[in-house]
């Protein structure tokens, strides 16, 4: 797992359990709040937005930080075009390894060609013994 990788699992890992939701509504009841967008006059439907957990009350939750919250959610508009773009690149993987078809019968025939190769050099490069060594 590279450095990106764990550091964005650390993120997610840290951040208070899901599901959140989005909502317009100023009364967020007993969910946790995550964070909120407030509008600055560019919005396009004048409403503020609050991000708060799914029906999760605050006494429910485990190790709930506002801090590691706010990290996760800054840091997704950058972590997730790379874990689409890696996850992108593993089905291109995954896809060349699918079209990528082997006749047995040829590749037992490479497998023992190798082998014979490998011995013979094995040999060529083996001190020589005499009779009597043993």
């Amino acid at each position: 797992m590279d450095d990106r990788f764990k550091e964005i699992k650390a993120r997610a890992d840290a951040a208070s359990e899901y599901p959140w939701r989005v909502n317009t509504k100023e009364n967020i009841g007993n969910d946790w709040l995550l964070g909120c967008v407030f509008d600055a006059g560019t919005a396009r439907d004048d409403f503020n937005y609050i991000i708060t957990t799914d029906h999760i009350r605050c006494s429910h939750m485990s190790g709930a930080d506002a801090k590691d919250d706010a990290t996760f959610i800054a840091h997704a508009r950058a972590d997730v075009p790379w874990l689409l773009k890696e996850v992108e690149r593993l089905r291109a993987v995954l896809k060349d390894i699918g079209n990528f078809h082997v006749n047995p019968d040829e590749a037992i025939g490479a497998v023992c060609t190798l082998q014979a190769m490998a011995q013979g050099a094995f040999e060529e490069t083996s001190p020589k013994r005499t009779q009597g060594e043993g």
